[in-house]
């Protein structure tokens, strides 16, 4: 398992606590061998992350398909690209592998969606339920 930080700013504050974020994850976890990765849907908060502790994997946390993901995700530097699982097909999941990309989806809360993105190539799944997909 590996820790997902979502960095959720309030209006106004999206460098100031994209950056602060990263900042305390970079602390906390100094010297464990795997670094959490830090998500949100706010760019400016991913930038800030970024300029903060660049070590530290980022993810841009998209509701919906948007054409211009390939470009805000290289101006950003994520190595990931979080997905609600609704909005995924195959041919967008091997556009962003073929980007280079991991592809995280959520929120599966069922054993047979888990599954079928897992077919389609789904890197990682986000989960209110592991009890659910642990006996699926």
């Amino acid at each position: 398992l590996c820790a997902n930080v979502e960095i959720k700013p309030g209006p106004g504050r999206e460098a100031e606590t994209g950056a602060r974020v990263a900042a305390d994850c970079a602390r906390l976890f100094a010297g464990q061998p795997q670094l959490p990765l830090l998500s949100s849907f706010s760019v400016a908060a991913l930038a800030a992350a970024r300029d903060a502790a660049p070590q530290l994997p980022r993810a841009l946390l998209l509701t919906e398909w948007r054409e211009d993901w390939l470009a805000q995700a290289q101006a950003l530097g994520v190595c990931a690209i979080d997905l609600d699982w609704r909005v995924l097909n195959a041919e967008r999941v091997a556009a962003i592998h073929q980007a280079g990309l991991w592809l995280l989806s959520w929120t599966v809360n069922d054993a047979d969606t888990a599954q079928a993105l897992w077919e389609m190539g789904v890197d990682a799944l986000c989960t209110d339920a592991p009890d659910e997909l642990a006996a699926g």
